[in-house]
């Protein structure tokens, strides 16, 4: 009979045990999500200037150069309505260095569209 040759002798399809993805993972996946459905019906990018934002702390990496992080709106980002986006994601500075394409001005502030991102 065929088979594989050499390794542990089990079988290539043994049931694997479920490893629950990281936190950073299920947000990334989360915001992928969001960001394709949302790219896909012509949604605004989301505010992601460091202008609006206080306490960043970078909790992880989807690629070089672009730092996932999880942040505080400050006032200016609150008079701006930005309470209501994620308080998630990457910086536009960030971006604008390695996908400029991806980042717009909206309202005088930086913007990130999450669809070029992802």
């Amino acid at each position: 009979m065929g088979g594989i040759s050499g390794g542990t002798g089990t079988s290539a399809y043994q049931r694997g045990v479920y490893q629950q993805p990281t936190a950073l993972g299920q947000a990334v996946g989360a915001a992928g999500t969001i960001a394709t459905g949302l790219g896909s019906l012509g949604f605004t990018p989301f505010a992601s200037d460091v202008d609006l934002k206080e306490n960043i702390k970078k909790i992880g990496e989807l690629e070089p150069g672009v730092g996932w992080y999880t942040w505080d709106w400050n006032d200016k980002g609150k008079a701006l309505g930005a309470e209501s986006e994620p308080a998630e994601g990457v910086l536009a500075q960030e971006v604008l260095e390695v996908k400029p394409d991806a980042v717009i001005v909206q309202d005088g502030y930086y913007a990130v569209d999450y669809s070029k991102v992802m």
